[in-house]
Parts: C-alpha cells; structure tokens; sequence
C-alpha cells in the first residue's frame, strides 16, 4: 500500500513541476503541510517533527557536501554565489 501511495505521490510531485511549479514553491508547501499535519497530531507530535525536520536537514546538507563539496565553494554558496571551486 505505501509503495503505491509513493508512486502516486511522485506521479503527482512530476505533473506539479511539469506545471511549472518551481522546486522550491513545491518543496514549500510539503513542508507546510507536514508541519500543519504535525501541529494537529499535538505538542509530542509536533516536538517529534521538529525533532526529525532538524535531523533530515543536517543528513541532506551532509549528503550535499559529500556530492558537491569537490565541486563547488560552499561557503559562497551559502551566498547565492554557484561558483565552481577553482582546479
């Protein structure tokens, strides 16, 4: 069942961006919604999706410099700056 669910979730997540919803509009209102979602579930859910959002955001930016830290200067881009780390 949840692996249905996900490629319904995808297929719906591809025809948002084909509609030209910009990635980060999109990945606004998810974290909108799972934050409303845990608000509702009470303060113990709410603490725990505080909790887990801080967590998934520290693996995310590691898995980040793992795959771009060779390749870009990271500290401009946390800027706004894209540069490319010099050879």
């Amino acid at each position: 069942m949840i692996s249905a669910f996900a490629e319904d979730f995808e297929t719906l997540v591809n025809k948002m961006l084909s509609a030209g919803i910009a990635h980060d509009k999109l990945n606004y209102m998810l974290v909108q919604l799972t934050n409303e979602t845990a608000v509702k579930g009470g303060p113990q859910a709410y603490f725990d999706h505080c909790l887990w959002t801080q967590a998934e955001g520290k693996r995310l930016l590691a898995e980040f410099e793992a795959r771009y830290g060779d390749k870009l200067d990271i500290n401009e881009l946390a800027k706004g700056n894209l540069v490319a780390k010099s050879a």
